[in-house]
C-alpha cells in the first residue's frame, strides 16, 4: 500500500518532470529530423503512461539506435539524451503516487552519494577551466567536451528514483521488461554491425583492417562503445536463449546470441574476447552447478577444446565450405547422440541404407560435377527428414534415415575438402570424422544429453558459435593482432604514463582535473608535444569553419575531418565551391567524397586546393576520380570530408559558403554557411585515437576525479559484485547474469575509457544500480486518507 505523497515530494517530483519535459521540447527546436524523434518520444510517453516500468525495456532496446549525429550534426545533445529526458519526465510525474520498493544498503547509499559529490566537484572544475580554451565556440575542444562528458552519469543518477519504484514488482520489472529489452538492444546493435560489414568489407572478409562501429557513431575518434555494449548485454541474452522450455522466444534468443557473437568477433577487439571469456566462465560455472545431469565442467571443456582444434584443422585444410559441411555433420550427430540404435527390422534397414550411403556418397563425390556438394546436401536432407520423423513418431526405427544421413555426412566432409583443395592436403579433415563419432559414442553411453530439443540446444549452439569463432581467429589479420599483443601493450603503457603526467598538481591528484577536460589537456599539454587536428565554428560578422592542422602526423589518416552526409546520385561530376582563407600564405585544403560508414573511406573522389591566401577568396574545384557503382551503392552512406594537415605552411584554414553541386547543378549540402552551427556536420579522427581517450576506465576516472573519485568508483564496483554474490547464494537467478555483465564491462574497461561515451556510461551505472538495489522490507505506514495501491 502506498502512502499519500507529501506536498514537498509532489512539488519536487512534478517540478523536475516539467523541467525534463521543457528541456526535451527545447532540444527538438530547429533540430534536423526532429519530427521523427518527436513521434518516437510521444510513443514512449503513451507506453510509459500505461506501463510505468516499460522504460526498463525501451531504454536498453533503443539505446543503440538513438544517435543520428552523422546526419543531424547534433553532437552536444543527441537523440538518446532527448529520449531519456522524456523517460525521466514521465517517470518523475508518476513517482509521487508510486511506492518505493527498493533501496540501497547503507554502505552502498554512502558510496553513491560520495561518488556523486566527487563527480559534481569534477564537473564544476571542468566547466570553470573550459572557459579559458576555446570555450565560447562549438568545436572539438572546450566547453562542448565538458557538457558531453557530463550527460551519461547525470542521466543514470536521475534514473535512481525510478529504479527504486520499479522494485515494487521486481520480477516483472526485470524479467518481463529489462531482460527482453536488453536482448532486443543487443539484437539491433548486432544487426547494424552485420549490415555495415555487408555494405563495406563483406560478411566473410576477415582479413581486411576494418573494425565496425555499428550504431555507435560517438566512436568518431575510436574507443570501445560497441565493444562494451555487446560484452555487457550478451550475458543477459543467455537467459533468453537457455530458457527451461524450447519455444520461439528461446529460439529467437539463440539467434541473437549467434548474431551478437559474429558482431563481437568481427570487432577484432582483444578486449571483447577477454570480456566474452570472463562471461563464459562465470556462466558456465553457474550452469554446471545448477544442472548436474550434464557431462561436468571438465569433460565439457575437453569436448570444446577438441572441437575447436578439429574445426581449425577443417578450416585450414578445407576452407569455408568444408567448415560448413563439418558443422552440418556435427549438428546432425548431436541430435542423434542420445538416440538408441534401432533393433529388429529397423536394424536390417539401417545396415542396408548405410551400405548404400557408403557407396553412393564417394561415387557422387568422385564422378559427378561438384558431386561432393551434392552428396552433402542429400545426406543433410536425409538427416533432417529422419530427425523430424523420429521426433514425431517417437519410435526407434524412425531414426534409421537420421543414422544414414549422419553416416553419409561424416564421409562427405573430407570429400568436400578434397574437392576444394585439389591436392593431398585434405587428409587431416578425417580427424573431424573421428571426433564426430567419438562425440556420438561418449555422449550416448555416458548419457550426456537427454533426447529432448531443450537439452540438445546447448551443445548445438556452442558448436555453431565455435563455427563462427574459427574463421575469424584463424585468419592472417587476427593472427597478426595477437602476435602484436606485447608490442601494443607497451604502447598502451606508454600512453597511460603520458596521461598520468597530465595530472601534475596536488589538487589534480586528489580531486582530478575536471570533467571532460582530457581532450583539451592532452591537446595543449601532452609531453610529446603532439595532438590531432581540431576544428571550431567561429563568428566574425559571419560564421565560418576553422580547420586546425595537427601538430604531429604519422600519416594523413591522423587529421580531423569535418564532413556531411550527401546524396551524390549516379556518379556525376561533383564541384566544390567556397570562400576560404589561410592563417599563413600557402594553405592547403583537402576535400573528398567517399562511401563511408564512419571511419573507413571507400570509393573516393578527391580534390586539393593549393596556395590559399590570408584574405577571403573564392575557390572552386572539381573532384577527381571515378566512383564505382553497384546495385547496393544507394544503401552506402556517402560523405563529403574537409581537412588540412601540417604539410602546408599554414596552421589553420577557414572556410564558409560551402557548396557541392553535381553535373545538373543540384546543391547537395545543407548549412554550408554554418549559420546553424554544426547542424548536418560531424567530424572524425580516423586512425590516431590515443589523444582522445585515456584508454583505461579507472585511469579516466582518476584523471577527471582524482584519487578520491577513482577509489570510490572501484569500491562501488566491488560493492556491486559482492551484492550480486550474496544474491546468488540466496538463489537469485538474475544475479549471475548481472555479475557477468558487470565483469564484462570491466574487462573492456581495462583497455578503454568507456565513461567518455554518454550511452555507455548510462548503461554501466544502470547495471550497477540494478546490482546494488535490494527489496525494501521496511514497513510502510498507510495514510488514513489513501485509497488502494499505486500503479506499479
Amino acid at each position: 500500500m502506498s502512502k499519500k505523497p507529501s506536498v514537498l515530494s509532489l512539488l519536487g517530483y512534478r517540478g523536475m518532470a516539467l523541467v525534463f519535459a521543457f528541456l526535451a521540447i527545447g532540444g527538438l527546436w530547429q533540430r534536423p529530423y526532429g519530427v521523427l524523434l518527436a513521434l518516437l518520444m510521444l510513443v514512449q510517453v503513451g507506453l510509459q503512461s500505461r506501463w510505468p516500468v516499460i522504460w526498463l525495456a525501451t531504454v536498453p532496446a533503443l539505446m543503440p539506435l538513438l544517435d543520428w549525429s552523422p546526419w543531424s550534426g547534433w553532437l552536444l545533445l543527441q537523440e538518446f539524451e532527448l529520449f531519456m529526458l522524456v523517460v525521466l519526465a514521465v517517470g518523475y510525474w508518476q513517482a509521487p503516487r508510486q511506492q518505493r520498493g527498493g533501496r540501497f544498503s547503507p554502505l552502498s547509499g554512502v558510496l553513491v552519494a560520495t561518488f556523486t559529490l566527487s563527480w559534481l566537484s569534477s564537473l564544476a572544475m571542468g566547466a570553470m577551466d573550459a572557459r579559458n580554451e576555446l570555450a565560447s565556440e562549438l568545436g572539438s575542444l572546450g566547453a562542448m567536451n565538458v557538457l558531453r562528458g557530463a550527460k551519461g552519469y547525470l542521466l543514470a543518477f536521475c534514473l535512481l528514483p525510478m529504479v527504486r519504484r520499479a522494485w515494487t514488482d521486481r520480477d516483472t520489472a526485470l524479467w518481463r521488461f529489462f531482460m527482453p529489452g536488453a536482448t532486443a538492444g543487443l539484437a539491433l546493435a548486432s544487426l547494424v554491425v552485420v549490415f555495415e560489414r555487408w555494405l563495406f568489407p563483406g560478411l566473410t572478409d576477415f582479413a581486411s583492417d576494418y573494425r565496425a562501429v555499428g550504431p555507435f557513431f560517438e566512436m568518431f575518434a575510436g574507443g570501445a562503445a560497441l565493444d562494451c555494449f555487446l560484452s555487457a548485454l550478451l550475458p543477459l541474452c543467455v537467459w533468453v536463449a537457455l530458457r527451461r522450455r524450447l519455444d520461439w522466444v528461446a529460439m529467437a534468443g539463440g539467434g541473437v546470441l549467434l548474431i551478437a557473437t559474429y558482431a563481437a568477433l568481427t570487432s577484432f577487439s582483444r578486449g571483447v574476447y577477454l570480456a566474452y571469456l570472463f562471461s563464459a566462465v562465470l556462466l558456465a560455472l553457474k550452469l554446471v552447478r545448477h544442472d548436474k545431469s550434464g557431462p561436468g565442467i571438465g569433460w565439457s571443456l575437453l569436448w570444446l577444446l577438441l572441437g575447436g582444434y578439429g574445426l581449425l584443422l577443417v578450416f585450414q585444410n578445407g576452407g569455408y565450405r568444408t567448415l560448413a559441411a563439418a558443422l552440418l555433420a556435427m549438428l546432425a550427430a548431436i541430435a542423434l547422440a542420445p538416440v538408441r540404435l534401432p533393433h529388429g527390422q529397423g536394424k536390417g534397414i539401417l545396415i542396408a541404407l548405410s551400405l548404400i550411403t557408403l557407396v553412393t556418397v564417394p561415387a557422387l563425390a568422385l564422378f559427378a560435377p561438384k558431386g561432393a556438394y551434392v552428396a552433402t546436401a542429400i545426406t543433410a536432407l536425409m538427416a533432417v527428414i529422419g530427425a523430424i520423423m523420429a521426433w514425431r513418431e517417437g519410435k526407434g526405427h524412425a531414426h534409421v534415415l537420421h543414422w544414414a544421413g549422419v553416416i553419409g555426412l561424416s564421409i562427405a566432409v573430407p570429400l568436400v575438402a578434397r574437392h576444394w583443395r585439389q591436392d593431398d592436403g585434405w587428409w587431416p579433415v578425417w580427424g573431424w570424422v573421428g571426433y564426430l563419432w567419438l562425440t556420438i559414442a561418449i555422449a550416448r553411453f555416458a548419457g550426456w544429453w537427454k533426447p529432448a530439443p531443450v537439452a540438445l540446444a546447448m551443445p548445438a549452439g556452442v558448436m555453431l558459435i565455435l563455427g563462427l569463432i574459427i574463421p575469424v581467429m584463424g585468419n592472417y589479420y587476427m593472427g597478426t593482432r595477437f602476435s602484436q599483443v606485447s608490442q601494443d601493450l607497451e604502447g598502451r603503457k606508454q600512453h597511460w604514463s603520458d596521461v598520468l603526467a597530465l595530472v601534475d598538481s596536488t589538487r589534480g591528484m586528489l580531486l582530478g582535473e575536471g570533467k571532460g577536460r582530457f581532450v583539451d589537456d592532452y591537446y595543449w599539454h601532452n609531453r610529446k608535444s603532439e595532438s590531432p587536428g581540431a576544428f571550431a565554428i567561429k563568428d566574425e560578422g559571419g560564421r565560418f569553419l576553422r580547420l586546425i592542422a595537427p601538430r604531429y602526423i604519422g600519416g594523413f589518416g591522423d587529421v580531423v575531418r569535418v564532413g556531411q552526409r550527401v546524396q551524390v546520385g549516379n556518379g556525376e561530376t561533383l564541384t566544390l565551391s567556397a570562400m576560404a582563407r589561410s592563417m599563413e600564405p600557402g594553405g592547403i585544403l583537402y576535400a573528398t567524397v567517399c562511401d563511408k560508414w564512419l571511419l573507413y573511406p571507400f570509393n573516393c573522389q578527391h580534390a586539393q586546393v593549393n596556395s590559399i591566401g590570408t584574405q577571403w577568396q573564392p575557390i572552386s574545384v572539381t573532384l577527381k576520380g571515378n566512383r564505382v557503382l553497384d546495385r547496393w551503392s544507394w544503401l552506402r552512406p556517402t560523405e563529403l570530408s574537409l581537412s588540412t594537415n601540417n604539410t602546408n605552411n599554414s596552421r589553420s584554414i577557414d572556410v564558409t559558403d560551402l557548396r557541392l553541386t553535381d553535373g545538373a547543378g543540384r546543391a547537395l549540402l545543407d548549412n554550408g554557411n554554418f549559420n546553424q552551427g554544426l547542424a548536418y556536420w560531424s567530424y572524425t579522427s580516423d586512425r590516431h585515437h590515443l589523444p582522445w581517450h585515456a584508454k583505461n576506465m579507472w585511469l579516466h576516472v582518476y584523471y577527471e576525479q582524482g584519487l578520491i573519485g577513482v577509489s570510490l568508483f572501484s569500491i562501488l564496483l566491488l560493492a556491486a559484485m559482492v551484492a550480486l554474490r550474496d544474491k546468488m547464494r540466496r538463489g537469485d537467478e538474475l544475479a549471475p547474469l548481472l555479475l557477468a555483465a558487470v565483469v564484462a564491462a570491466c574487462a573492456v574497461g581495462l583497455f578503454d575509457s568507456l565513461l567518455d561515451f554518454a550511452r555507455i556510461e548510462c548503461l554501466i551505472f544502470l547495471l550497477l544500480w540494478l546490482s546494488l538495489m535490494r527489496s525494501d522490507t521496511r514497513p510502510v505506514k498507510a495514510s488514513p486518507t489513501s485509497h488502494g495501491s499505486a500503479r506499479q
